[in-house]
């Protein structure tokens, strides 16, 4: 199951999402005008799901950032912290690892 934090990352994506549909719709809105066809008129509810689907996109992020955050805080070089992030090159450091431990 997937990491979820309540960080910067939720807390922006649940504010960002909306805002941009919002913009959007406002665009749609002005466009519906200028041919003088109606205008969407319900946008609470779909903010309001928008701004959930933003909380919980930002909370499933925010642990990538905040291991991000303490790479980069460390003495490791870029890509020695981008190879933590790949399941691969975990797989192949374990790997090697045990046949250190073996061969000793």
């Amino acid at each position: 199951m997937p990491d979820f934090t309540i960080g910067p990352l939720s807390l922006g994506f649940a504010l960002l999402v909306p805002a941009i549909y919002w913009l959007a719709s406002r665009g749609v809105a002005g466009t519906a005008e200028e041919s003088g066809n109606s205008i969407p008129r319900v946008l609470v509810p779909y903010l309001t799901t928008f701004a959930i689907a933003g909380f919980i996109i930002g909370g499933l992020m925010q642990p990538g950032l905040d291991q991000i955050i303490e790479c980069s805080r460390g003495t490791q070089t870029g890509t020695q912290c981008l190879s933590e992030f790949d399941p691969e090159a975990k797989d192949e450091k374990a790997s090697e690892a045990k046949q250190a431990a073996s061969e000793t």
